[in-house]
């Protein structure tokens, strides 16, 4: 059977955090199972991925998700034509902004609307360059891209839905294996310039957690080559999608980071080419053993892997273990490596698609 998808599970254990907070400051939690879990947005966690990724790319390959694109592009216009007269800067500011509402706008009523638009940095620069030379051009031509990021999250034109990319990746929220506790930390803030008395300058508290969290995503290999101009199999898209695929792996939500250490790796990782998108479900809390959450989690997630194979083989295509207790737990597996080999294992799947 043909296996066009590949979705990678993981079991991480993040000690005390808050990490992603719900509108109350606490962290975002869940009812499954007839208990509370802590939990990790999806929004947060392709955010995580997509600014580590870029960070690490070069300025082609990033992108900008903002209401300010037009001030930019003045900038920038202003910048290749060596200045702007105030009457310029006006004609400019209204022909470009004409453009990029025509992607989020439906009509010119809702033309004071501020609303959000994703745009790559070489669909910014092109719109720059033209208007530099007295020009006009669509902000976005085709429904495809050259940004990895954007070709693999998808992108809405609520006014341009032919222009939509469809998401090559679905990401799953984290939800905590288990029930988790919400825990005040209160803390007291001396004021240094006080020296009448000793007594705390400001009392507060912060919401925190702690928990094992299980997390999946799916990467569908068809709907990423059409999305993304470069050719998968290309030499210059190989290092862009391991960045990628490390970065989608590994980084977490940026909450509260600075007063917490919860940037842990995977405990375990497991990685199956499959016909249609499968993930699997902690609906019963696991229970902790002597040591923990952690390791029940990772045989909870081994075990349903493996119902779901006896079940269905023909749904599977091959697998691949890592993370960093993956050859404690499967010592006779030969599919059990190292982060690269992983990453090997998934870029090789991707450029069949090619």
């Amino acid at each position: 059977m043909h296996h066009p998808y590949l979705t990678v599970h993981t079991i991480t254990a993040l000690p005390w955090h808050n990490l992603n907070r719900d509108e109350n400051g606490a962290p975002k939690q869940v009812t499954e199972g007839g208990v509370t879990r802590a939990r990790l947005s999806s929004q947060s966690l392709k955010r995580a991925a997509r600014i580590g990724f870029e960070r690490d790319a070069e300025k082609r390959q990033q992108s900008l998700r903002t209401k300010l694109a037009v001030p930019l592009i003045v900038e920038r216009v202003a910048e290749l034509r060596g200045g702007l007269t105030k009457q310029e800067e006006k004609k400019l500011t209204t022909a470009i902004a004409t453009r990029v509402k025509s992607l989020t706008h439906a009509s010119e009523s809702a033309s004071d609307k501020e609303t959000l638009v994703w745009l790559s940095a070489g669909e910014l620069e092109q719109l720059a360059q033209t208007f530099a030379k007295d020009d006009d051009a669509p902000a976005v031509e085709a429904s495809s891209t050259d940004s990895l990021a954007i070709a693999a999250f998808g992108r809405m034109f609520a006014a341009a839905p032919g222009l939509n990319i469809p998401a090559a990746v679905s990401v799953g929220d984290a939800v905590t294996t288990h029930a988790a506790v919400i825990e005040l930390d209160w803390f007291a803030s001396v004021d240094d310039a006080q020296t009448e008395h000793l007594g705390a300058g400001q009392l507060g508290f912060t919401m925190q957690t702690s928990g094992v969290y299980y997390r999946s995503f799916t990467l569908d290999r068809a709907q990423l080559a059409r999305n993304w101009d470069l050719s998968l199999d290309s030499a210059e898209a190989e290092p862009l999608l391991r960045s990628f695929i490390r970065h989608i792996t590994l980084d977490l939500p940026a909450g509260r980071s600075s007063g917490t250490a919860a940037q842990t790796l995977p405990a375990l990782i497991v990685a199956e080419e499959q016909s249609h998108r499968v993930v699997y479900d902690f609906h019963q809390p696991v229970t902790a053993d002597e040591s923990g959450f952690l390791a029940p989690s990772i045989q909870s997630l081994l075990n349903k892997a493996a119902d779901a194979r006896a079940f269905d083989p023909d749904l599977f295509g091959a697998a691949f273990y890592s993370g960093t207790t993956a050859a404690h737990h499967l010592p006779s597996v030969s599919e059990v490596g190292s982060f690269g080999e992983y990453a090997d294992f998934v870029v090789s799947h991707l450029r069949e698609a090619a």
